[in-house]
């Protein structure tokens, strides 16, 4: 018989067997086979499931692949094969694949490997390896493929044998013939040594004394399994044989048998994995997953349920991880399954056997009797009430119509309603009375039944008929009344009604107008309905289906679709209601049942789940389906039982849970960085992310981008996350169940990157920490910005010392220029007032003068005269008007004119565009080129003379032109140098000089061009003179 996985156990107890449930994972949630061969749960907190087609890591929310790659081999595993995962105490997890024995280290997250190199050099004896043993020295006992047992040592990666397969040939004549002889599976030995199992049996070996043991199979057979209390025993899953256990103190072995047809053989009787949770041992098989009660030694099976609402596992199981915390992992052919403690805080029971079940089973309501302990429940559509004592079904009893109405009142009196029928029920006989109501207060036509009761402060009872309104029922007096439009009563559909005897007030929820206040003091009704402008201070919708009053005395109505409003007496008109709806945590706005523990807070029920909300604090927390409830649809009412526990009725049975056990808060879970990004690139480093305390960036590192998980997988759904880069962030950014964030444009600097988890409002102190330092450019750093300091400290004594100089040159400069502009100006003035000139106009008035011309004489001292004192006053400043300078040249043609007898003519020409008036130029500067053309190019000439002037434009700058048609410069220079006078003019040299100093002093361009003028025959012609400023 072969055997397969075992397990080593002690005392046993027997406990029942509760609706689990569970979480399934397959290829469709990123497993990267269905096939799940291990799994384990490392000290990190990342989960490790190998399969028959790599390796797979999940971190709650993503699985991420290993699978053979030789461009990368240190970053992957050997083999798509995955056969057994284990953890040393180094932190080291060890693969046994088919294809050699592999280390993966979390703190680089590479993979080492050890195979089989075909010869006799102390290598791995076969790289096919189904088990790996880790003892308490940290060595691994190897199972390798039909080979001896194996030892290896991390610390020296040195592989030692231990000959089994030799004292198997000794111990078993069977085994000596075979070809295939192989370990399967090890385990510890209590006092020392270890357990394998082979494909010819169990046996033991002790490594100090290197002795092997072998415990043969009864040749009888297996007797069946009997109660003991042996300190040791093991349980063994078998190929065809169920489960088989070894008593190790009575050296017998015995068989238990699964809970399965006896006819099913050929390995549907396999079992493949055993072990203990709690005072159970669970057994993992081809058909399923079993529990075993170890007391009475009876197996059970936790299959599917017909809808498999809670996902049970089912087909082919392989192994199995328990956490310390009691989170476990299956494993099978068909993916992945958790069983997770926090998701099996909801009971269900089921109160329709399997064979009855229709889809008119509802059960509604529940109460569990002050009097006689019992508890009493109605099945709605089919009309009946259950009775139920001590969990046993006492008696059930029918009556025509649906069962929407069961109530315990203050003097004990059971009520119960079929329809229209009201009864109240015989305890000791189990029966029910009618009590009768008038005729006239229900009309015969019309199907309604009643769906509510309360007693209020007088001992009134109220009932709610889902469509003929409110009958009251009033014993002191003993009448009935019913309530209408004359007490400003409307409604019709009534859902619920709640007495508050203490404010002596009765309340009542319908679906057509809302909700109804009964005053007992004044007998008069109030109506509260939805405000479209103030949906959050009103009544959630016109449509209640519940109502419930706090341990603060509050009442809370259940509306749908406007979620559930409160009501508080003591607060202002207009100001009493507030409604929560799903914006503030509610699962759905269609709100179906209220109900309050005993602690005071409101349980809801919805069209999608559950929810708690504190009465106090107003805080809300959502429980569904993946909590372990059996169905998150609640539209049955909520009930309180007697032991604190709420119920809620649906088809076939009912749900019940204990509020400690959903409110009880977890211990604080780890955090892991799952991943770090720079610039979308994964953050690369010797060491993984988690085992560095800082991180060194370069300047223009700065986009970061990071993602992180709880290592808290029960329900990760409702983690919630909160990061901060301390140093750049003023407070948290929340991210609800988001699990990832990220920053740009970060600028250098040193930081500290944290995250914290939190449930339902309740966070946890920071779980990452991880140290950022982004590295400032150089032209940032202290060094270098020193640097720049010096230098343009330097650079701005040096500017501040060059200006000084500068300064004082140009001063010196300016200084000079204004001595050098005086002399020039003077050279100018004595060159137009030479004594050679002031004779000649004299000597032409004394001519005039003796020619008896006294006019022409009195007009020529005029001009004489008006020129002299324009020549002063032009003289005294730096510039003057153009049409100033042109009158005082005109002044001087004109005498020079009259002097020569009018031997030549004169041109003054002035664009239109030019404003004389506006434009200011040096004084003094024309005159000079005008005397030399009138003295060196007109004088010499034979014929009458032209003397041109033109003032104009051109390409944007001033231009004053000089033209006369004399006999040109050539000429004049033959005529000068024979010519005995000794005067010579120094105008033109002078202006020259003046025209120097200016282009310095301001900057400016101004130039003179001189220009002979030829004929054709190149004869001259004249002198043009150009000034351009």
């Amino acid at each position: 018989m072969r055997l397969l996985p075992f397990l080593l156990l002690f005392s046993l107890t027997a406990r029942a067997q509760p609706l689990r449930y569970f979480t399934h994972f397959t290829e469709n949630d990123g497993l990267s086979d269905n096939n799940v061969q291990c799994i384990l749960r490392d000290r990190q907190g990342y989960l490790w499931v190998g399969t028959s087609n790599g390796l797979n890591r999940w971190d709650g929310y993503n699985f991420r692949h290993y699978h053979p790659d030789t461009r990368q081999a240190q970053r992957t595993v050997s083999s798509e094969n995955i056969y057994d995962i284990e953890q040393d105490r180094e932190g080291y997890i060890w693969l046994a694949t088919a294809n050699g024995l592999n280390r993966y280290d979390p703190r680089t997250e590479t993979f080492k490997v050890w195979k089989n190199t075909g010869r006799s050099d102390g290598s791995l004896p076969n790289s096919l390896i189904w088990n790996i043993l880790i003892d308490q020295n940290n060595d691994l006992w190897l199972a390798c493929d039909n080979r001896d047992l194996c030892r290896f040592d991390p610390q020296t990666e040195r592989f030692t044998t231990y000959p089994w397969k030799a004292f198997l040939k000794k111990t078993n004549h069977i085994a000596a013939n075979s070809d295939y002889q192989t370990i399967y599976y090890s385990r510890l030995r209590q006092g020392g040594g270890i357990w394998f199992m082979t494909n010819f049996g169990l046996f033991s070996f002790d490594p100090a004394t290197q002795r092997f043991d072998h415990y043969p199979y009864p040749s009888k057979g297996f007797a069946p399994a009997k109660p003991s209390d042996c300190g040791e025993q093991l349980y063994f899953g078998s190929w065809d044989k169920d489960l088989v256990r070894y008593n190790v103190c009575t050296r017998q072995w015995s068989r238990l048998q699964l809970p399965i047809a006896e006819q099913l053989a050929g390995g549907r009787r396999q079992v493949t994995d055993v072990f203990r949770m709690g005072n159970d041992h669970w057994v993992l098989g081809r058909e399923g997953l079993f529990v075993l009660d170890g007391t009475a030694l009876k197996m059970a099976a936790i299959p599917p349920t017909t809808e498999n609402h809670h996902k049970a596992p089912w087909g082919m199981l392989n192994c199995h991880f328990l956490e310390k915390n009691g989170m476990l992992w299956l494993g099978g052919e068909r993916g992945l399954w958790l069983l997770d403690p926090a998701a099996q805080r909801f009971g269900y029971t089921p109160l329709i056997p399997e064979d009855e079940k229709g889809i008119y089973n509802t059960f509604c309501r529940f109460v569990d009797s002050r009097l006689d302990g019992r508890r009493y429940i109605t099945d709605f559509y089919a009309g009946k009430l259950h009775i139920y004592e001590n969990g046993r079904l006492l008696k059930t009893i029918r009556q025509p119509g649906n069962c929407g109405l069961l109530h315990e009142d203050r003097a004990g009196q059971l009520w119960v309603a079929f329809g229209k029928n009201l009864y109240i029920l015989n305890r000791k006989l189990l029966t029910i009375k009618p009590f009768p109501i008038p005729s006239r207060l229900l009309d015969p036509a019309v199907h309604s039944y009643f769906y509510g009761m309360t007693e209020d402060a007088m001992g009134n009872l109220w009932f709610g008929n889902t469509d003929e309104g409110v009958l009251v029922w009033r014993p002191a007096i003993g009448d009935w009344w019913k309530p209408g439009e004359r007490e400003n009563f409307i409604g019709r559909a009534v859902t619920d009604v709640l007495a508050d005897v203490e404010r002596r007030t009765v309340w009542i929820a319908t679906q057509d107008y809302g909700l109804f206040r009964f005053d007992e003091k004044t007998g008069k009704f109030a109506l509260y309905q939805p405000d479209e402008n103030d949906l959050g201070g009103s009544l959630g919708a016109y449509i209640v289906k519940g109502l419930c009053k706090d341990g603060l005395g509050r009442i809370w109505a259940a509306t749908d679709p406007g979620g559930i409003s409160r009501f508080d007496y003591d607060a202002p008109s207009g100001q009493q209601f507030i409604t929560l709806n799903s914006e503030d945590g509610l699962p759905s706005n269609q709100v179906n049942s209220l109900v309050t523990d005993a602690y005071g807070n409101v349980w809801v029920g919805t069209s999608k789940g559950l929810a708690w909300v504190d009465a106090r604090r107003l805080r809300v927390r959502y429980f569904g389906e993946k909590d372990g409830m059996f169905t998150d649809y609640l539209d049955m009412p909520l009930a309180v039982a007697a032991n604190g526990e709420i119920l809620n009725g649906t088809m076939y049975g009912f749900q019940s849970f204990h509020p400690d056990s959903l409110l009880k808060q977890k211990q604080a879970p780890g955090l892991l960085l799952t991943a770090f990004r720079v610039f979308d690139k994964d953050y690369s480093d010797s060491l993984n992310i988690n085992y560095l305390n800082k991180i060194h960036l370069s300047w223009w590192q700065n986009f970061l981008s990071f993602e992180f998980a709880s290592t808290d997988f029960s329900q990760p759904q409702k983690n919630e996350y909160a990061y901060r880069l301390k140093g750049y962030d003023d407070d948290w950014n929340y991210l609800d169940n988001r699990h990832s964030g990220s920053y740009t444009g970060v600028p250098p600097g040193d930081y500290v990157l944290e995250v914290k988890s939190g449930r339902e409002g309740f966070w946890q102190e920071p779980g990452v920490q991880l140290g950022i330092y982004i590295k400032p450019p150089f032209w940032a750093t202290l060094w270098f910005r020193s640097l720049v300091f010096c230098l343009v400290a330097a650079a701005i004594l040096g500017l501040y010392r060059w200006r000084i100089s500068r300064i004082k040159r140009e001063e010196a400069l300016k200084t000079e220029f204004n001595q050098r502009i005086a002399l020039t100006e003077m050279a100018a003035l004595r060159a137009q007032m030479n004594p050679h000139f002031v004779f000649n106009c004299l000597s032409s008035i004394n001519r005039f003068i003796l020619v008896n011309q006294p006019e022409e004489a009195s007009a020529y001292l005029t001009k004489f005269s008006r020129l002299i004192r324009l020549i002063l006053d032009n003289s005294r400043t730096e510039t003057v008007p153009l049409n100033k300078e042109l009158e005082a040249l005109k002044l001087y043609v004109e005498m020079e004119q009259m002097r020569f007898n009018d031997r030549f003519e004169y041109r003054l020409t002035v664009a239109d565009d030019v404003q004389a008036e506006q434009l200011d130029i040096p004084p003094l500067l024309i005159q000079p080129y005008v005397e030399n053309a009138i003295w060196h190019g007109l004088m010499h000439k034979k014929a009458p003379g032209l003397l041109q002037v033109r003032v104009f434009y051109e390409e944007k700058k001033l231009c004053i032109e000089v033209e006369d048609d004399g006999i040109g410069r050539r000429r004049a220079m033959e005529l000068k140098s024979r010519s005995a006078t000794v005067h010579k003019s120094h105008g033109m040299e002078v202006t020259a000089e003046r025209l120097e100093v200016i282009n310095q002093l301001y900057g400016t361009n101004a130039e003179v061009r001189t220009a002979d003028l030829v004929d054709g025959n190149g004869e001259a012609m004249g002198t043009k003179v150009t000034i351009r400023f």
